[in-house]
């Protein structure tokens, strides 16, 4: 498949419900519950999440009855999730369903034995490496990107992993974002929600402007990436939609993605270990990457070798 089409057949999410059918019951349930949590302040990006999973629970019990739902239901559910989940992923999928199922026993529709029977999976986000690729492996997938719409993946695939911006962001980037004289693109984080400067190198900046200028569809449309196809619309709303692209490109190089994440936010990873081996301070790049918290991008410290070989202790001999 083409990277253009690859990207361009993710078709937009008109709504965060959107996903397997269930039966009238069931996404009344489901819609006061995720109302709950709107009213709780939750980020929408949290509720999309939390719904997906939610719904596939429900979808997968039929037409059974909530009041019916045992832990034999949640233990089937997880099962069937064991062999294309991480042990992180399970851990939350785990918890938003006991969230879920709390919910129903606080209104007396579930017994409350059910949720307070649901254990806990051992896992944490930094207990990983972040998956990452040296510059050298990113530059193979950049000269390998091709397709319909090779100048708009390449500059989506530079915006990743120069300056490192997140998926949703360059989705929603729009023109009106950047400015070219000074080499910058000002965005409110997707994730967020805080305002965030970002630095353009000549390279990216060129990538955009090529794309702008000779491949990008006439358009009212402010977003900066538009499908290739009539109506033109953005990627605002899809969910993994250039996950393929980058997938694509990396396989063409020839880069070894076993055991790896390889999608988008992969070559965010690779941003940000670029920027640490070249000694650019811990402030700059969570600066440059939007990260609210140092911790977040000390994470990064794990996969730099090179650095925590000089603090590397010996070990003794016949211990």
């Amino acid at each position: 498949m083409p990277a253009c089409r690859a990207a361009d057949r993710h078709a937009p999410v008109k709504a965060v419900e959107e996903g397997p059918a269930l039966p009238e019951q069931h996404e009344a349930v489901l819609a006061s519950w995720l109302a709950e949590m709107r009213a709780r302040g939750l980020r929408e990006s949290t509720v999309r999440g939390q719904a997906c999973s939610v719904r596939l629970f429900l979808a997968g019990i039929g037409p059974k009855a909530v009041s019916d739902i045992g832990i034999g239901d949640v233990a089937a559910h997880m099962e069937s999730r064991h062999g294309d989940s991480r042990p992180q992923t399970r851990a939350q999928v785990l918890y938003t369903l006991r969230s879920f199922l709390r919910f129903l026993a606080a209104r007396g529709e579930v017994d409350q034995s059910v949720p307070a029977a649901l254990g806990v999976i051992p896992g944490h986000k930094r207990s990983t490496l972040p998956s990452c690729y040296a510059a050298a492996e990113v530059a193979s997938a950049l000269a390998s990107v091709k397709g319909e719409c090779p100048k708009r993946d390449r500059a989506i695939m530079l915006l990743a992993s120069i300056p490192g911006m997140r998926v949703g962001d360059i989705r929603r980037l729009r023109l009106t974002d950047m400015d070219m004289a000074s080499r910058t693109v000002t965005i409110l984080q997707s994730k967020t929600g805080d305002a965030l400067a970002i630095p353009l190198t000549d390279e990216v900046a060129a990538a955009i402007a090529d794309y702008v200028r000779n491949e990008r569809p006439e358009s009212d449309d402010p977003h900066v990436f538009l499908h290739s196809r009539a109506p033109f619309a953005c990627f605002e709303g899809t969910t993994d939609c250039f996950h393929w692209v980058v997938t694509g490109a990396l396989g063409r190089a020839g880069v070894d993605t076993d055991g790896k994440h390889h999608g988008t936010h992969s070559l965010r990873h690779s941003a940000a270990t670029g920027m640490l081996a070249d000694g650019t301070p811990y402030p700059v790049i969570s600066g440059v990457l939007g990260h609210a918290f140092a911790n977040t991008t000390r994470r990064y410290l794990s996969v730099d070798v090179e650095s925590l070989r000089p603090l590397s202790l010996e070990v003794p001999n016949g211990r």
